[in-house]
């Protein structure tokens, strides 16, 4: 007959090997459903070839010392171009940007950039400098360093809204995502950067705004006593296909 140690060894034995089948199938599963609302939220940037959007871009910069306030108003079309094998052995698409100042004028080439979706990461490389825009799967709160694969000092990078009901530029939109990657304010100061990502559509609102103020004046809001500061908006206007595009 079995003492009271031998029934525990056993126990012990046939008990550890289906505490480690239970974990190595928990965790299958836990990583299943990673990939798969992570896959479903990648359609918040759909990357299909010859896919484009087109947007309003308004840029001010302001120098009051130097009595500077420059406004300047553009339309861009950003179209998913031709794919390559980036330097790690990636597949990437080319992400091409075409300026120009007005509805009748002709698209003019101003950058090509780079997008991929990645290990539930959207990088989009801008001037040779590698961003994190969303870590997919796209949770309320969710926060990420969006300079995490370049040289520049770390960003946090926030999920501030999900499958929000957003109006941009009189398009209604259902299902937005909001990433804010910086929200610093103070009575002289303000640094508010935020995307705006909506399904089946990609990007449709960016704003920077980075001012500065050497007064302080009572019910006076920083925006209408800025001393230095620059902002950028560009809001989306229309999407489409161009399946003969070049570049």
């Amino acid at each position: 007959m079995w003492n009271y140690q031998e029934i525990t060894d056993r126990m012990k034995k046939l008990i550890t090997p289906l505490i480690l089948l239970l974990l190595l199938l928990l965790n299958a599963c836990t990583e299943e459903n990673e990939d798969y609302f992570a896959s479903q939220d990648f359609t918040y940037y759909p990357i299909e070839l010859g896919k484009y959007n087109q947007y309003d871009v308004t840029e001010i910069n302001i120098d009051a010392p130097s009595e500077v306030y420059d406004t300047s108003q553009y339309q861009l079309k950003e179209l998913i171009g031709g794919t390559y094998i980036d330097n790690v052995g990636r597949k990437a698409y080319m992400f091409v940007r075409y300026k120009r100042p007005h509805d009748s004028a002709v698209w003019s080439l101003s950058d090509v950039w780079s997008v991929q979706i990645n290990n539930h990461r959207l990088f989009l490389t801008e001037e040779n400098i590698e961003y994190v825009k969303i870590y997919f799967p796209a949770d309320l709160q969710k926060s990420w360093d969006g300079n995490a694969y370049n040289t520049l000092d770390p960003m946090e990078y926030e999920v501030t809204g999900v499958d929000e009901v957003l109006q941009v530029n009189g398009h209604m939109f259902d299902s937005v995502l909001t990433v804010t990657q910086k929200a610093d304010s103070s009575l002289i100061h303000k640094d508010y950067r935020i995307e705006q990502f909506a399904r089946d559509t990609g990007l449709i609102y960016k704003e920077i705004t980075t001012i500065n103020s050497q007064e302080i004046e009572p019910g006076v809001p920083l925006e209408e006593r800025i001393t230095t500061g620059s902002i950028f908006r560009q809001t989306f206007v229309k999407r489409g296909k161009d399946d003969d595009y070049e570049f």
